[in-house]
């Protein structure tokens, strides 16, 4: 039914983007500078300039990934690396835009619904507000994609890091304006009166350790998604090291026992504005980015083939959620999502691609693309007999004689491990496999 049109308010800041920006930098890079003389040729300098290429690295895999897999990405995705920080930027869309005065997008009220009714060109009618919340549920998407890809490259980095025996990074995820300018030559600068940048930088002054920190506003956002809010409460989880308790040894050989807990929500204020920051564990977090290319299996419109114990068992965990007990509890199950594991090394279609071919498949496309990158070969076609001799070679089949592994008894080892780990010991696995399983109570 047809409401009569009401002059609604003049729309401001339409020349002003809502956007999100990421800041990762190297924790104790400008000391390790100070120890070096600020001599790069030194030890200690070229130590530094290493830590240099790995973020280099990473956006060179982003960089190839992003062509490979463009759905994946937003075209409003900006990347820039100055000199020890990473910074990843993309609009939102204007649909999120916060009201003047504001810092936050307030979700749908009547005069939101009624502007976007009128920017299709028609009058507001009943449908307007289904419509509209359809249209939210687009306009999260890239973001669900860009705080995936900013755990993966925060795992990435913190894996080489630790490689190094480096201090890790910090990375600071906020939101903020932005007054978009072009240049004479017709380009512009995303970073140019970027205040989602300053945002995140300022935060960073106050937030401490090698960590992944998001405004509470982004938090918020995502949460629209069912399966973004599926990840992101798994995220709000770490697993530390309890201290060792003498009373409670039930086990000789597992003297350490690893615990959840969620850290509090951190108050800052950034120019003169009050901001809330959340700690987010960026394992769970990772697999964010590949919610789009799992709609078909999430929405029940395509069976996901469920034969890779590890893949199962992650599908599983975006689908289901925490159970209210498991909340209420602050008791998350033990899970692969907390391995943190999934970071740029692993190529972000090996998620659809395991549940759309199943195990086999999939398994030897990725054997064949490890050969031939090993080889330096880009197709068979480049070495046809020496590609021969290898699929001769890797299709003999050897009889070993082996005593299987209890899957109860290794449980706590599995649960750090990736999917290539879980799936090369899956069969000198014996036991109950639904143990593997995310739990669906």
């Amino acid at each position: 039914m047809a409401r009569t049109k009401q002059k609604s308010p003049a729309s401001t800041g339409v020349d002003v983007k809502f956007c999100v920006c990421a800041v990762l930098d190297l924790q104790g890079f400008s000391s390790h500078l100070e120890t070096s003389g600020y001599d790069l040729r030194t030890t200690i300098g070229e130590q530094a300039v290493r830590r240099l290429q790995n973020l280099e690295s990473a956006l060179e895999r982003i960089r190839a990934e992003r062509v490979g897999e463009p759905g994946y990405y937003s075209h409003e995705l900006t990347l820039r690396r100055m000199n020890d920080a990473v910074i990843v930027t993309m609009d939102l869309s204007d649909l999120l835009l916060p009201s003047v005065g504001q810092t936050s997008f307030s979700g749908p009220t009547p005069e939101r619904i009624e502007r976007f009714a009128e920017s299709r060109g028609r009058e507001f009618e009943e449908s307007s507000g289904a419509e509209y919340e359809s249209a939210l549920a687009l306009a999260v998407d890239p973001l669900l994609a860009f705080l995936g890809l900013v755990a993966r490259l925060h795992l990435f980095i913190q894996r080489c890091e630790s490689e190094g025996l480096y201090p890790g990074a910090k990375t600071v995820v906020s939101t903020g304006y932005r007054k978009p300018f072009v240049t004479p030559d017709g380009s512009g600068d995303p970073l140019s009166a970027n205040f989602a940048m300053s945002n995140a930088f300022a935060a960073s002054v106050q937030l401490h350790g090698p960590h992944l920190f998001v405004d509470n506003n982004i938090i918020e956002l995502l949460c629209r998604n069912d399966f973004g809010r599926n990840l992101i409460q798994l995220a709000h989880f770490h697993w530390n090291e309890s201290p060792f308790d003498a009373f409670a040894v039930q086990d000789e050989h597992r003297l350490a026992r690893m615990q959840p807990e969620v850290p509090p929500p951190l108050e800052l204020l950034l120019f003169r504005r009050s901001y809330v920051y959340r700690r987010l564990n960026p394992s769970p977090a990772s697999f964010l980015q590949a919610i789009s290319g799992l709609r078909p299996f999430l929405d029940g419109s395509r069976q996901p083939d469920l034969t890779n114990i590890f893949y199962a068992h992650v599908y599983h965990a975006i689908n289901r959620g925490l159970s209210s007990r498991r909340i209420t509890e602050l008791d998350p199950p033990q899970s692969f999502v907390y391995a943190g594991t999934n970071d740029l090394t692993v190529p972000i279609g090996d998620f659809y691609q395991f549940l759309a071919d199943g195990h086999q498949a999939t398994t030897a496309a990725r054997h064949r693309r490890r050969r031939l990158a090993e080889l330096g070969i880009k197709s068979p076609d480049e070495a046809p007999v020496l590609w021969r001799e290898l699929e001769a070679l890797y299709s003999k089949t050897v009889t070993l004689e082996i005593e299987p592994l209890g899957i109860a008894d290794l449980l706590p080892m599995l649960w750090s491990l990736g999917e290539e780990s879980v799936s090369g010991l899956e069969p000198l696995l014996s036991g109950d496999r639904t143990l593997l399983d995310y739990p669906s109570d």
